[in-house]
């Protein structure tokens, strides 16, 4: 499955695995980016030192968060309804590029297990850049799945932090 061009570089892919006698379906996501420019953060970076903000640069971002907002739950909503036909437990893992409290993350996990929320702990900072410093990453698992263990490697490989999760179907 692959999301409509409409959402420049963000894919969805998924692979069914047979491990002995099971079978499960494995999505790895990358939901639409913010998408901001050198010039965006500096802006973030003059009003948190300073305090003096711009109305068309404030303009500029909210715009940019709005459409991300708004692309990252159509992509959702086209991914779950693909899961939901599935006939696999499955696994959604992923760059989100949404925090926890985020309508994405919510309509995301409905359902399903976050793997952070069964065997995680603390901030769960998966995002190492500059902003948003939280946790944007994720592995949400069908029902069927236990969760064992849950790590955030934090060695900076990329902008990102690598998470782990040790599952067992039932």
């Amino acid at each position: 499955m692959q999301l409509s061009p409409l959402y420049s570089g963000n894919q969805c892919l998924y692979a069914d695995i047979k491990q002995n006698d099971h079978i499960f379906r494995v999505y790895s996501v990358h939901l639409q980016s913010i998408q901001f420019e050198p010039a965006d953060y500096k802006y973030i970076d003059t009003v948190t030192q300073k305090g003096k903000p711009d109305f068309s640069s404030t303009k500029r971002l909210g715009g940019k968060l709005k459409r991300a907002f708004i692309k990252r739950s159509e992509q959702v909503a086209l991914i779950r309804a693909h899961a939901k036909q599935c006939p696999y437990p499955y696994i959604i893992s992923g760059d989100f590029n949404d925090t926890p409290s985020s309508y994405a993350v919510n309509q995301m996990s409905k359902g399903l297990k976050n793997t952070f929320v069964e065997k995680g702990f603390g901030p769960g900072r998966t995002y190492n850049g500059d902003f948003p410093n939280y946790q944007i990453d994720y592995i949400m698992v069908s029902p069927q799945f236990n969760v064992a263990s849950y790590t955030i490697v934090e060695k900076k490989l990329s902008d990102h932090y690598p998470v782990i999760a040790d599952l067992m179907l039932k």
